[in-house]
């Protein structure tokens, strides 16, 4: 039986290209199904496009950002270059994965109406304090 190749560059410039792709998707509130419709594919397709297990063509790429009003680029902004050996990369959070999110896209949503700058200071503290309360419950 033949083995699992390991995940490559390649595969993880996929994720990351599916997960650009999901976000976008949300935040122009249109459903796997609407996007499917513009593409003349199945739902499932835009699914396995957007967990990365299916690869999009470059022809592909260009309908999805056209569809999206983006351009090809949006998919690969952030993406970190192939790590060669010996080379360090900075310890940051996943920003595209969390965006990904409904939750949080609808929490972005919000804050950005916030006017006043003190008023955003006191959310962000607010979630800083029950980030760390959750991490204190994690312990006990």
């Amino acid at each position: 039986m033949p083995r699992k190749p390991e995940k490559t560059a390649a595969a993880d410039i996929d994720t990351r290209v599916g997960r650009r792709l999901r976000g976008r998707r949300i935040e122009l509130r249109l459903t796997q199904a609407d996007l499917a419709n513009g593409l003349g594919i199945s739902f499932q397709q835009v699914q396995k496009y957007e967990t990365g297990s299916n690869r999009m063509g470059a022809s592909r790429l260009m309908q999805v950002a056209q569809i999206l009003q983006v351009t090809p680029s949006y998919f690969f902004e952030g993406a970190k270059p192939v790590k060669r050996e010996g080379s360090v990369e900075p310890d940051i959070a996943n920003l595209d994965e969390f965006l990904s999110d409904t939750t949080a896209q609808a929490l972005v949503r919000a804050f950005t109406t916030i006017k006043r700058k003190e008023l955003r200071r006191e959310v962000v503290n607010l979630v800083d304090a029950l980030a760390d309360a959750d991490d204190a419950d994690l312990l006990h």
